[in-house]
Parts: C-alpha cells; sequence; structure tokens
C-alpha cells in the first residue's frame, strides 16, 4: 500500500507512463467503473422521473457524470456515480422544496471550497502544516468547518421533514390498501370538482363495489378479504398510471375514482376496462384463484353539483348496476348511456 496523503488537495495530472501496457492494466478497472456509474445514473435518473411525472435528459446527466469524475481524478478524489437511495429519500422528503435546495446548496459550497483550496498557493515552509499554510487557507478551512455543520444541520432537517411527510401521508391514506381514505378523497375531490366548474370543464365520478365481498369473508376468511381489497386497489392503480385523477377507498369494498376534465363518454369506457381488467386479474391463493368482478356507477358533474350530491348519483347508478345481475358499468339516469368499444 501506498503512504496516506499529509497534504491539502492539489491539481495535478497522473505521473504513469502513456503506454498500451498501462492502458491495458487500467482499461478493464476503468471500462468497469464506466459501465457501473452509467447504469445507476440512469436507474437514478429514470426512479426520479418515475416519482416526479417529468422526464429528464439522462445525455446531459451522464455527460456531466463524466465531466465530474475526471475533475475529482484530477484533484485527487476518487469516481462517483449518482446514488439512488438518497435521490428517493430527498424527492420523497419534498425534493423540490427549499430544505433540499438548501441542502443541495450547503454541499456545492463545500464542492467550490475544495475547488478554491486546490487554487490557493500554500505558503513556503509549511510542510502539510494546515497552521501555517497562509491565512487564505486558513480561511478556507474555517470555511470548510462551517460548511460541515451546515452539512449535519441540513441532513438533520431532511430527516426531520422525511418523519413528517409520513406523518401527512399516513393521516390521508387509507391503511390497508394505500389509497387515499375517505376525508383525504373527499377534500381533495371538492377542490378538483370546484377548479373543474370554474373552468368549465366536465368532471365524472365513479363509484366501484366488489361483488360478493361477504361471501370471500364468509368462506375465505378476513384476511383473504384483505388481499383481495389490497389486490384490487393495486390493480386498478396499476391501470390508471400516469394519470391526475384521485384514487380511494371510500368504505369497505367500495372505492371512487373522480375524474377531473373526464366526461360520460370517456368515463364509461375507462369504467369498462377497469371491470374486465379486474375480472381478468384473479388473486391466486392457495385453494385456487379468486376472480373479482365489480360492480361499477358513472355520474357527471353539471353546473350546480357538489360531491356528495355527484357521488349519490354514481351509487344510484351502481345500484342498478347491481340490480342487472353485477359485473357491469352503469351510468347516472339523466345521461345517455355512451357506446363502449
Amino acid at each position: 500500500m501506498g503512504k496516506l496523503p499529509d497534504t491539502l488537495p492539489i491539481f495535478l495530472l497522473p505521473e504513469v507512463p502513456l503506454t498500451f501496457e498501462t492502458l491495458t492494466i487500467i482499461f478493464p478497472y476503468s471500462f468497469a467503473l464506466m459501465v457501473v456509474g452509467l447504469l445507476e445514473s440512469m436507474m437514478t435518473a429514470t426512479i426520479v422521473d418515475d416519482l416526479t411525472d417529468s422526464k429528464s435528459d439522462k445525455n446531459r446527466e451522464c455527460k456531466g457524470q463524466g465531466i465530474a469524475n475526471i475533475g475529482a481524478g484530477l484533484m485527487g478524489g476518487m469516481a462517483g456515480c449518482a446514488m439512488i437511495g438518497q435521490s428517493i429519500i430527498a424527492i420523497k422528503s419534498g425534493g423540490r422544496g427549499r430544505l433540499v435546495a438548501f441542502a443541495a446548496g450547503v454541499f456545492l459550497l463545500d464542492a467550490v471550497l475544495f475547488l478554491v483550496r486546490a487554487l490557493i498557493p500554500v505558503a513556503p515552509g509549511a510542510d502539510g502544516d494546515i497552521l501555517r499554510a497562509g491565512l487564505s487557507m486558513n480561511v478556507t478551512y474555517v470555511g470548510g468547518m462551517f460548511v460541515m455543520l451546515g452539512h449535519t444541520f441540513a441532513l438533520v432537517l431532511m430527516i426531520v421533514e422525511r418523519q413528517m411527510v409520513d406523518l401527512r401521508r399516513l393521516a390521508r391514506r387509507d391503511g390497508l390498501t394505500g389509497l387515499l381514505n375517505r376525508t383525504a378523497l373527499m377534500g381533495d375531490g371538492e377542490e378538483q370538482l370546484a377548479q373543474s366548474l370554474h373552468q368549465q370543464q366536465p368532471f365524472a365520478a365513479m363509484l366501484l363495489d366488489l361483488d360478493h365481498f361477504k361471501r370471500i369473508n364468509d368462506t375465505r376468511g378476513h384476511p383473504v378479504g384483505d388481499e383481495v381489497l389490497h389486490h384490487a386497489a393495486r390493480t386498478l392503480q396499476r391501470s390508471l398510471r400516469g394519470r391526475d385523477w384521485l384514487l380511494g377507498r371510500y368504505g369497505g369494498e367500495e372505492f371512487v375514482l373522480l375524474l377531473a376534465d373526464t366526461g360520460m363518454e370517456q368515463a364509461m369506457a375507462l369504467a369498462e376496462r377497469l371491470r374486465a381488467t379486474l375480472e381478468a386479474s384473479p388473486l391466486h391463493r392457495e385453494g385456487g384463484p379468486i376472480v373479482i368482478t365489480v360492480s361499477i356507477g358513472v355520474a357527471v358533474a353539471d353546473a350546480a353539483s357538489g360531491l356528495e350530491s355527484l357521488l349519490a348519483r354514481a351509487d344510484a347508478a351502481l345500484y342498478r348496476a347491481k340490480a342487472a345481475g353485477r359485473n357491469r358499468v352503469a351510468c347516472d339516469l339523466g345521461v345517455e348511456p355512451a357506446p363502449v368499444p
């Protein structure tokens, strides 16, 4: 092993012979490191894109990572790559807010300090002793100490913010399915409905009820019934991925889907697609698969609608779907059923 450095980071070029033999030694390691770095950077960008519903320039991300690694190497540092875990924590802790901007600023300031420190000449005779390195160098080290305190402060704040985010999420989510609970669903739904009516855009409500759910509880047990609810919720979420609609558990085996900027024809087509998807996605359990069917009632808001009255009309349509034999879709009596492809 080589001797550990006892001086400050400085800019230097590697003192190795630029020969083919050197290349054959370095290439396998550098190539493996490059592949791992590119894969992790692109994976991080993809995960962040999914979490934030955005699209990043992955080519620019990889170029920036490569330039940063070259710079780090010339300063005697180690190559790095994007950090998936930290990125997810940052996003789930409100990664677009001021707190994460503050943390990123602190780390950027630390990087700038290291760069400035490398460009400041060390006083003659310092011989690696920071106390004799000169006033400018001492200032950068004192600044670095404050930046390290800022690191700690920022990380503590992010941990606290993460706990607050989790608490807010628990207050809004149904514990079994992970969907919005009734209180959060009604609160967010009232806001979306008011906004849609103000902008004169259509707004639809869908009430979904799992067929014969009591029979599942009675014959297979309540734990299996809970699995059925969870499976149905996940299936609905996958079918609606990428859409800014509100899906929540209304109570028992009932779910509500609120559709902004959606008319009756679109809502009926979507309801039929959801019904068919649930029926085609049984829950596989010991003793045989459990086929899940659902009855759905659909209603569209008018100028005088409140969310409670809109859901009451959707509930009436749901009752008609069940009376007609279950595992089907029915619309509000005030609107003619749209043809479903």
